[in-house]
């Protein structure tokens, strides 16, 4: 993403998606990984849905 500003990508999106690309570049990619990581973690180990230990490994 060095250039993502300048690309024939980024001129072919909605606005939408440019800002998104924007965010993505000021806030931090890692940033976003960690939280999605954190909303997997959450949703698999914090629901009311039965999940057995087996299935769980599976996403380990």
């Amino acid at each position: 993403m060095e250039s993502v500003n300048d690309s024939e990508i980024l001129k072919s999106l909605n606005s939408v998606k440019k800002e998104f690309i924007v965010n993505l570049k000021f806030h931090g990619i890692e940033e976003l990984v960690t939280s999605l990581k954190m909303i997997h973690d959450f949703a698999l180990y914090h629901t009311d849905l039965y999940f057995d230990t087996k299935v769980k490994l599976l996403f380990l």
